[in-house]
């Protein structure tokens, strides 16, 4: 009877096996079916621990005349099989299902706590089916645990912040945060794992940060509710410039700058008054972060041709004591270096050569220069001005924008070459828009340089029209898609212009 009951336990134990291996095989087949090519890979593991069951049940058949070894193997060949299933089914249920319905996958370390439970839970029912009860194990341990509890105290703090982090998501990975008053501290989250989260800063160091101490911090996410942040520029202006002269320029300065945000608009503020002169804050928003110091430094470079041409100085520290001891003779000697840069800039401006010497100087000493920063627009299509740009140094581009189409870019100009022509002669909107390829350096001329010249010399006139006609057909080659019999011809425009410039100068 004792080997009839032995019989029946081990058709039993065989039939349980085989049924666990169908399941075990199901699973992996599954899993294969539903994760994501990328993903396959991981289903070595439970393949794996499927290849040791068999091998452990090979043992087991082989050593079935030492009872200990066989029950050992068999103990092995049930832990393997179960484990196998439960990595499949965590595959399954975890990579594939959860990850579709979540927006955001499970945390890593969310991910590694199912996945020890799910193993713990494979040992304990190997456990009892060994007779060994788990809970008579917990309680004839408990100096032990109490020992391996106080030694981990610290392991174990780290753990719980991290699930405390993972559960309250006050950061995720990619959010950009500052966990002390170190600005060197101020960094990328790349990794949250058990014990650390790894941060890259803005100087390509990585930190490993304990739990812990994150779950302690006062933190500053930058990336959240939004990637948009503001940030700020100080800077000194002399208190001789009215503030809102200069509150104008810093926001008209900022607003095409490269990585500031056109809504919300930049703005500028008076904060304070100190030695120096009037300090102002130049608001502004960015979404990119991670290249926060490249969009400030461009910003002040930005900020400093601005200055520059509007003739406004940064204002030195008072301590500076500078000394110069300047003549009569020097500045006017400084003046006919100026005016005659400029004179032999004009001489390069086709439509001013039916000008007499003595006009040209008289257009000349009226002239100014000024600086913009690679990128910067010049002139804006459509807009009003009545200024002439000659480039002095640099390159600048020349954009035309018409409804529904990207700007086109139809030409670049180069040292000696000019533009504006149209505005300063006749006051009409800027025909196309003009930015600074390189620093570019540029004489400027205004319209009250050509009022006292042109009063003087009404009949050139005509010889000015005529250029500015033959340069208007040759944009208007670029600029309109209407049927070229449809223009004006190159005579017709002349006199047009001619009556324009009349009009605009009241000659």
């Amino acid at each position: 009877m004792q080997e009839i009951g032995h019989f029946l336990r081990s058709s039993q134990q065989a039939h349980l096996t085989g049924l666990g291996l169908l399941v075990a095989l199901g699973l992996l087949l599954t899993a294969r079916l539903v994760l994501a090519r990328e993903d396959r890979s991981r289903l070595r593991v439970p393949l794996i621990l499927l290849v040791l069951h068999g091998a452990a049940l090979g043992v087991r058949w082989l050593a079935r005349s030492d009872k200990g070894v066989a029950d050992l193997a068999g103990l092995a060949s049930l832990f393997f099989l179960l484990a196998s299933i439960g990595r499949s089914s965590f595959l399954i249920v975890v990579e594939s299902v959860v990850s579709r319905r979540l927006a955001t996958p499970l945390p890593r370390i969310v991910q590694d706590i199912i996945q020890i439970a799910i193993y713990l839970g494979v040992a304990l029912i190997t456990l009892h089916a060994a007779g060994v009860e788990p809970g008579s194990l917990l309680a004839t341990s408990a100096l032990l645990t109490a020992v391996i509890g106080l030694s981990l105290q610290d392991t174990l703090g780290n753990l719980f912040a991290g699930l405390a982090i993972q559960a309250q998501r006050p950061f995720e990975i990619g959010d950009w945060i500052q966990y002390d008053d170190r600005l060197d501290h101020i960094g990328r989250v790349i990794e949250i794992n058990w014990r650390a989260t790894r941060i890259l800063t803005l100087d390509d160091v990585e930190i490993t940060v304990p739990n812990a101490s994150l779950a302690k911090a006062s933190l500053s996410n930058f990336s959240k509710p939004t990637p948009r942040c503001r940030r700020a520029l100080q800077l000194v202006v002399s208190q001789q410039v009215a503030p809102e002269h200069v509150v104008a320029l810093l926001e008209d300065t900022a607003r095409d700058a490269d990585g500031v945000l056109a809504q919300p608009a930049p703005s500028a503020i008076a904060v304070d008054f100190d030695e120096r002169g009037t300090q102002y804050r130049l608001r502004y928003f960015i979404t990119e972060f991670g290249r926060r110091d490249v969009i400030e430094g461009e910003l002040r470079k930005r900020v400093w041709y601005a200055l520059d041409r509007a003739g406004i100085a940064v204002p030195a520290p008072r301590r500076q004591i500078d000394l110069r001891e300047v003549s009569q003779d020097s500045l006017a000697l400084d003046r006919s270096h100026r005016v005659g840069d400029i004179e032999t800039a004009l001489d390069k401006v086709d439509f001013l050569e039916p000008l007499p010497p003595e006009a040209r100087r008289r257009v000349a000493e009226l002239g100014m220069m000024r600086r913009y920063a690679r990128g910067e627009t010049v002139i804006r299509q459509e807009s009003r001005g009545d200024e002439l740009f000659i480039i002095k140094s640099g390159r600048a581009r020349v954009e035309l924008l018409r409804e529904g189409h990207a700007p086109v870019c139809v030409g670049m100009l180069g040292p000696g070459e000019f533009f504006g022509e149209r505005g300063v002669l006749t006051g009409e909107p800027r025909r196309a828009s003009v930015l600074a390829e390189d620093e570019l350096s540029t004489i400027v001329v205004p319209k009250e340089a050509f009022q006292e010249v042109l009063a003087r010399h009404e009949h050139l006139l005509t010889g000015i029209g005529e250029i500015l006609s033959r340069r208007s057909a040759e944009l208007d080659e670029h600029a309109s898609e209407e049927d070229p019999s449809s223009r004006l011809s190159q005579h017709d425009q002349k006199a047009v212009l001619v009556e324009r410039i009349r009009r605009f100068f009241s000659l």
